[in-house]
């Protein structure tokens, strides 16, 4: 009897350092069914994002980049789902979708996208078709490229300038629905110019096997940086802060530009 007691004693100065320890193991490890699952839109754009019929999408450098940093954030999981750019955007804008990442920042996409901090630089070429130009192209200014024929995938959107041509009507523009389409036409010669990000366009021409019909000419149409972005109508500005503190780690290391092969 005596013993039994000494053992509730026992138990009883016990308790409260056991609930403690229960408090502080339950605010580390996120509780079953309270984690945050964000879905974020894309297209095939290979390497950075690679989608195959009928296959959870998890391939693609940007893919990578974007699991890699939200598993470094307790609490948030993440899943990709299939979307033509321009459907794409519409969703986010209407709350339908949480976001969507690897794109440049511009003022119509800022007025229903909040943005994390840029994660990477990086350039635009002028593509030519070395059929109906063997010789190459060059330009020195802008305006020089509105002599040629330029295909355009929907949804496509550059610089500052070039897409003030592009409003004003002063482009020639060929519109497309995808960069394999509009590859195949510059590659047949059919169109003059496309511009598109150097290894995107690098992954196309390999995808096409086209390497001998497309080239970059040898000055970049413009260097530009890229972010995550996420619905207003959602908000995420807490998972916001917490993104940007693991791209400020991240870039530091270089692990940033290492994973998406720059």
């Amino acid at each position: 009897m005596n013993l039994s007691l000494s053992k509730l004693s026992v138990f009883s100065r016990l308790k409260p350092f056991v609930l403690v320890a229960v408090i502080a193991l339950t605010q580390m490890l996120p509780a079953w069914g309270n984690e945050k699952s964000i879905t974020m839109c894309v297209e095939h754009w290979p390497p950075f994002m690679i989608v195959e019929a009928g296959k959870e999408i998890t391939q693609g450098t940007w893919v990578i980049l974007i699991q890699n940093i939200i598993d470094r954030i307790p609490g948030y999981s993440v899943g990709f789902k299939e979307a033509p750019w321009k459907r794409c955007l519409t969703q986010i804008k209407r709350g339908l979708l949480d976001g969507t990442f690897g794109h440049f920042k511009n003022p119509d996409r800022a007025a229903y996208m909040n943005y994390t901090d840029y994660l990477v630089s990086d350039r635009s070429m002028v593509w030519y078709s070395t059929k109906k130009y063997p010789d190459g192209i060059l330009f020195n200014h802008y305006q020089d490229l509105t002599r040629y024929t330029m295909g355009l995938a929907r949804g496509d959107k550059f610089n500052k300038e070039l897409n003030q041509l592009l409003n004003g009507g002063e482009l020639t523009i060929d519109l497309v629905t995808s960069d394999a389409q509009n590859f195949k036409k510059l590659s047949r010669g059919r169109i003059d110019i496309i511009i598109k990000n150097e290894k995107v366009g690098k992954a196309v021409i390999d995808e096409l096997n086209i390497p001998h019909l497309v080239r970059a000419a040898n000055k970049p149409a413009y260097e530009n940086f890229r972010y995550i972005s996420f619905s207003k109508k959602i908000g995420h500005q807490n998972l916001i802060k917490q993104i940007n503190q693991q791209i400020k780690i991240m870039k530091k290391k270089g692990e940033i530009r290492k994973m998406l092969g720059y």
